[in-house]
This record gives structure tokens, C-alpha cells and sequence, in this order.
């Protein structure tokens, strides 16, 4: 029983090591200088980003929001905490960034903008977490309390995992064909997915599959040339 409750401790530990790595790497993101850190646009284009570029967080901005992020998840101490502490996180962005709230939003542009687009990047992550923390309570809970951790089986946390991956993948999909992504690459990566029994090649097809993604957003972003006006939703841009 104790190995099992050390074993989830450290399954805690490593899924709240994880949400912080997110956080950081995707502020980290928002650390632009100049229009030509922006995908490759040239240099002409500045003065026409110049206004989205003064809108982004600082380094200080930053690195204060991914301070108060790690204490925050620090503070929870089992899966229920951090349920509620996500739950909050993402109603008070919804708040902030709700359509009632726009019109002050646009007013106020020049300050607000930089807390508007860190919590848009937060809403990335604990909206992409939220679920796999469910899954995760769920797959924890089915090892059951009283078993040594030499007699759980292989086979049996092998088949929860797939079995949950075959959902999240089957969501995705959903997800991708209902909005005209779907792609024969992404097919690839979904069939690799679900067929390769191994879980190291698993996560590095994982690790493939989100580069594409990315390459995807990055190149669905090379036609900004202009920042749009404010009775526009710029939300698009990021």
C-alpha cells in the first residue's frame, strides 16, 4: 500500500513538474524583440507590427506571471486541489476576456493588452490539462489502494493508457475534420499512434506529431502583414 501511495505521489509530482514546463515554454513563446522573430517576417514589415510588438509582455511580465504560476500549482497537494485551482485559473480568464469585457479591453488597448495575451497562452494550458487531469485521477483510481506495486499489471495499465489515448485521439479528429484540418500527415501520426505498442516510440511519435502541429500554426501565421484594426477581434493573430 505504501509503494502504491509513493507511486502516485510521484505521478503528482511529475504532472504538476509538467504543467509548469507548459507554462514556461509557452510564454516563453511571447519573448519577441523585433518583427523578424515574428515567423520570418522581413524587416519592412516593423512598422506595420511595431503596435501588435508594443502590446506583448515584457521579460519581467513573464517571468513574474511563470513565478506565480509554480507557486500556485506548488500549493496543491493532491489532484482535487489542483481540479479547483484550474477550474478558477480558467473562469477568471473567461472573465477577463469576455465579449461584455471587449469593449473596455479595446479602450484601455495599450495597457491591457499585455495581460490579455498571457492569458490567452494560460488558457492553452490549463484548458489542455484540465482533461488529462481527469484522466489521469481516473487511470490512479483503477490501480486500486491495496495492491504492492510489483503486482499491478503490465498489461492492465497498458490497456487503460491506450485505451485513453484511443479517446483523446478519436476527440482530436473530431476536432480537426469538423474544422477542414485533417490532413494525410495527421492521419499518419494518429494510425502510428494507436498501432505502436511501445510507449517510448508512443511518445516520440507524440513528440513528431506536435512538431507538425506547430510547424502548421506557425505557417498559418505568415500572412499577418498588418495588425488589424480595433474594432477587429486581433485575437486571430496569436
Amino acid at each position: 500500500m505504501k509503494e502504491i501511495k509513493k507511486f502516485k505521489d510521484l505521478f503528482f509530482y511529475s504532472f504538476k513538474e509538467n504543467i509548469i514546463d507548459s507554462v514556461k515554454k509557452e510564454l516563453a513563446s511571447l519573448n519577441i524583440e523585433d518583427s523578424t522573430q515574428v515567423v520570418g517576417l522581413q524587416n519592412e514589415n516593423e512598422v506595420e507590427l511595431q503596435p501588435f510588438l508594443e502590446m506583448l509582455p515584457t521579460h519581467d511580465n513573464i517571468n513574474e506571471t511563470i513565478n506565480l504560476i509554480i507557486n500556485e500549482v506548488n500549493e496543491c497537494k493532491d489532484f482535487d486541489d489542483l481540479k479547483l485551482y484550474f477550474n478558477k485559473r480558467i473562469n477568471d480568464i473567461n472573465k477577463i476576456n469576455s465579449p461584455e469585457n471587449f469593449t473596455e479591453f479595446l479602450t484601455n488597448i495599450s495597457k491591457e493588452g499585455s495581460n490579455f495575451i498571457l492569458n490567452i497562452q494560460l488558457s492553452n494550458v490549463f484548458n489542455t490539462y484540465l482533461p488529462l487531469l481527469s484522466q489521469s485521477v481516473d487511470i490512479l483510481s483503477k490501480i486500486g489502494e491495496d495492491e504492492l506495486l510489483k503486482e499491478v499489471s503490465y498489461e492492465d495499465v497498458y490497456y487503460l493508457l491506450n485505451s485513453t489515448l484511443e479517446k483523446s485521439l478519436e476527440e482530436l479528429t473530431s476536432y480537426v475534420y469538423n474544422n477542414n484540418k485533417l490532413d494525410e500527415t495527421f492521419n499518419s501520426y494518429c494510425e502510428l499512434l494507436k498501432n505502436t505498442k511501445s510507449w517510448e516510440e508512443k511518445l516520440e511519435i507524440a513528440s513528431k506529431f506536435s512538431n507538425h502541429l506547430s510547424k502548421e500554426q506557425i505557417e498559418s501565421l505568415q500572412s499577418i502583414t498588418e495588425i488589424p484594426s480595433h474594432d477587429e477581434n486581433f485575437i486571430k493573430i496569436l
